[in-house]
């Protein structure tokens, strides 16, 4: 995703930046300079804010070795919101590539979500002493079950997804292996050894 905007700065006014390998053109002279990282802190300070928590508003900054140049105002917005596309096309291509390696995924995460919202939906049917039932909620077309049958692969994708976001720091690291196994080879047998084995050996001896 690449997008001009166009700064005061003593290297140019027009710049191209390209969000993906983090460089920055300089129009006028084509020269190619790599930006270490786009941050909203004051370079005055230490520390850097990562860039997905800017505010809509305020003075921005992209760091380049030792120096900075500041995107005010309309530069700032325009910057905002030509990353704020990139984002959005790269979790589109992100889940694309995802389908491709682990078929059925996508479905599979559609189902088990209106599944949840399905239970949800329902309990707070049944919490409800005004609503005599009559107009309960939609049961899900699709069984996550079923389909888990039918995407094997998909299936253990989901459960390491599960491993990943647990509290353990052993168990989400496991699941962030298989994750990876399963997207790189698709091999299940190496993904589910991850997932059995993820506490070490002296917890069992503890």
């Amino acid at each position: 995703m690449k997008t001009t905007v166009n700064i005061n700065s003593a290297m140019g006014k027009a710049l191209l930046l390209d969000f993906e390998a983090k460089t920055i053109v300089i129009l006028s002279t084509n020269a190619i300079i790599q930006a270490h990282s786009f941050t909203r802190a004051n370079p005055a300070r230490e520390g850097h804010t990562n860039m997905l928590d800017w505010p809509t508003a305020g003075t921005h900054y992209i760091s380049i070795k030792d120096s900075y140049i500041s995107l005010d105002g309309i530069q700032a917005e325009i910057f905002n919101k030509a990353y704020a596309i990139y984002w959005q096309e790269k979790i589109i291509s992100d889940q694309q590539k995802l389908d491709t390696a682990i078929p059925g995924l996508s479905a599979l995460q559609d189902a088990i979500n209106q599944e949840e919202n399905y239970r949800m939906a329902f309990n707070r049917m049944m919490e409800d002493e005004y609503n005599d039932g009559a107009n309960p909620p939609s049961q899900p077309k699709v069984s996550s079950e079923e389909l888990s049958k039918q995407y094997p692969l998909a299936a253990l994708y989901v459960k390491a997804e599960g491993y990943s976001n647990a509290s353990h720091h052993l168990k989400t690291s496991a699941g962030n292996k298989a994750k990876e196994v399963l997207e790189r080879s698709g091999d299940m047998e190496k993904a589910n050894e991850l997932l059995d084995n993820w506490l070490p050996d002296n917890a069992f001896f503890d």
